[in-house]
């Protein structure tokens, strides 16, 4: 409120029901925020930031948040990444950023090597 900034270290960790989002502050919180997706961990920060304001007679303003976007992993070169790290074949859930398909290696012409196909 003050106009300081607050830098967040952004954690993403293997909770007992899946993963958990953390935000620790380099200031201003005693606490980590935890949560479940990482648009509530910032919707939390921005719920504690109206607050704050508010308390100080500011009136408050509408903000919205994308927790991916934060989080870095909405941007394709990060996704890619992701999807290449080892046992991402387990993941169920986890929706890719293209739908890759294989063409076999006599179609590629390059005698065991398989060409993907990333459209």
């Amino acid at each position: 409120p003050n106009g300081e900034r607050t830098r967040y270290v952004q954690e993403i960790t293997l909770g007992g029901s899946g993963p958990e989002f953390k935000l620790t502050a380099d200031h201003g919180l005693d606490e980590p925020i935890v949560a479940k997706s990482a648009t509530a961990a910032w919707a939390e920060v921005l719920r504690r930031v109206t607050a704050a304001r508010a308390a100080l007679g500011e009136e408050p303003k509408k903000t919205a948040i994308s927790g991916p976007e934060f989080f870095g992993y909405s941007l394709p070169h990060i996704r890619l990444l992701v999807e290449e790290l080892p046992g991402v074949a387990r993941c169920g859930q986890y929706q890719h950023l293209m739908q890759r398909q294989t063409k076999p290696a006599e179609e590629s012409g390059e005698g065991d090597a398989m060409e993907v196909d990333a459209s």
